[in-house]
């Protein structure tokens, strides 16, 4: 009996430590993956300015990583359907958390958000603008929306992302530019108040490349970003890996930085309620 409960303690730390390196890596991802780290690096620069006791959600979650960067001041509930990536988010972010589909806990919740984020999750949706107008009922006049995606173009890269499948697993609905996304948004009665755009052609082929080790390393059974749920040691050398693959990114971003911004594949959204 006691044997037993030390056996169990003993599993509890070992999930609990497992779950606290998951975390951490999520954090570090964020600023290392190519795709990632441009994103993160233009949605601080147009982020809005969260006042303190502001309500705010996210919707899409995910690992929590990206939002550790964004969600400081305000008062925080989060909406992610996988119970996994929930379990891992907690050990970094703190407020309210609700497994399950983002149009349940809005049917719901009957509350106002002053500010509502949605990172590459509206495409998941298949009816845009049933969540969209969920998220103008919840929020007040002067709240804020913060949408980003990242469109396949009719290129290169998107025909070698196409050939290895790389996005045919992601249960996408709708595969937009910031154009279409800009008009679903004001068919919702949103105003769309800036956009920037985010990861060029060198970002994007790092981006890919290392989407196609991925796809393999799945293949052999070997998979450990998707889900973040190998063991405890491996997430530590994928830490310092991160740290690496960080240096690269950054020269990457700088030389998309000398291209012309048309050529960027994703884009970030500031929008509020039509008045």
């Amino acid at each position: 009996m006691i044997n037993s409960q030390r056996a169990n303690a003993g599993e509890a730390t070992s999930e609990e430590l497992r779950l606290r390196v998951a975390a951490e890596l999520s954090v570090a991802l964020s600023r290392s993956v190519p795709r990632k780290l441009a994103k993160l690096k233009c949605l601080l620069a147009i982020f809005p300015r969260v006042k303190s006791g502001a309500a705010c959600l996210e919707v899409g979650t995910s690992h929590g990583g990206l939002t550790t960067y964004f969600a400081g001041a305000g008062k925080w509930s989060y909406v992610e359907p996988n119970p996994h990536r929930v379990a891992v988010a907690k050990q970094v972010l703190r407020g309210e958390f609700f497994t399950g589909d983002a149009r349940d806990y809005l049917r719901a919740a009957k509350r106002h958000f002053d500010l509502i984020v949605s990172i590459d999750t509206l495409e998941h949706f298949a009816d845009m603008g049933e969540i969209l107008r969920l998220f103008s009922a919840a929020m007040p006049a002067t709240g804020e929306l913060v949408v980003a995606g990242v469109e396949n173009r009719e290129d290169w890269l998107y025909r070698l992302r196409s050939y290895y499948r790389l996005d045919s697993h992601t249960g996408y609905h709708h595969k937009l530019n910031a154009e279409q996304m800009a008009s679903y948004l004001v068919a919702a009665g949103f105003v769309v108040k800036r956009r920037e755009l985010f990861c060029g052609p060198f970002t994007e082929l790092l981006q890919t490349l290392l989407d196609i080790r991925q796809l393999n390393d799945s293949a052999q059974g070997d998979s450990f970003t998707q889900e973040l749920q190998d063991d405890a040691p491996a997430l530590r050398r994928l830490l310092f890996l991160s740290r690496l693959l960080r240096v690269v990114s950054c020269a990457t971003i700088f030389l998309d930085g000398l291209l012309p911004r048309r050529w960027r594949y994703g884009y970030i959204l500031v929008a509020s309620r039509a008045k």
